[in-house]
């Protein structure tokens, strides 16, 4: 039975509505390996939580590998550098509310 220090089964923090896993990914990773890990955190429906940090490694990042994303967290200039690679109808309103901040 989990003891609540986040190891075991983790019952006791379950029963409290505590339990929330997050994964958090680096640029300085590989992409294909950041992109194994956020799929199979989507995939297996356990509410995991995707951070994808944007700092790092200046590399473009596909489509996809956001859509595995629950949140993307660029400075500025990351979210400029990341908007001019977007090509979804939201990525125009990224763009033109980043370049307001200049």
């Amino acid at each position: 039975e989990g003891d609540g220090d986040g190891h075991g089964d983790g019952k006791k923090n379950e029963k409290r509505g505590m339990t929330k896993c997050v994964l958090l990914l680096q640029r300085e990773i590989p992409e294909f390996v950041n992109k194994i890990l956020a799929k199979n955190a989507q995939e297996m429906n356990r509410g995991i939580v995707v951070l994808q940090d944007v700092g790092g490694e200046d590399r473009i990042m596909d489509e996809e590998m956001i859509s595995y994303c629950d949140y993307i967290m660029p400075n500025l200039t990351e979210l400029k550098r990341l908007v001019k690679h977007l090509t979804t109808p939201t990525s125009s309103g990224i763009a033109n509310a980043a370049n307001e901040k200049e």
